[in-house]
């Protein structure tokens, strides 16, 4: 039998037991004051020694959550958002470029300006000496 610690927030810190593998901040079912299933976070594994003499008579827990498919639904959702600001940024500096390009054909020195801010868009990112003229 394992023991462990679980935090309840309407009933603090309680002790249970369960034969099933369980680490700690795993998620298991315990059933609250009504009966009614909670789900809560494991605390702490403790003895059975610690669980006998410090806590009232330990209940068993209804089961352990499996988290697995909700933390890899998590990730990637985050992976996607991710990547949804990398292709906003990336549409945003193609639009910024081609209104860039549309005026310098009208004007000599946004002609100049693009070409400068072409050079620091450059993989090598080197920056322009300024037009001393």
């Amino acid at each position: 039998m394992n023991y462990i610690l679980v935090e309840n927030r309407y009933e603090g810190i309680d002790c249970y037991l369960t034969d099933k593998s369980v680490k700690e901040k795993d998620w298991v079912v315990i059933p609250n004051y009504d009966n009614e299933p909670v789900c809560v976070q494991v605390v702490k594994l403790i003895n059975q020694y610690e669980a006998i003499t410090k806590y009232h008579q330990p209940l068993e827990i209804i089961d352990v959550v499996d988290m697995k498919s909700f933390r890899e639904r998590q990730d990637a959702s985050i992976r996607k958002r991710v990547l949804n600001d990398k292709m906003q940024e990336k549409i945003a500096d193609i639009k910024m470029l081609d209104t860039l390009e549309k005026y310098a054909g009208k004007d000599p020195e946004m002609a100049s300006l693009l070409i400068q801010y072409k050079e620091l868009n450059s993989p090598t990112g080197a920056i322009p000496e300024a037009d001393t003229e």
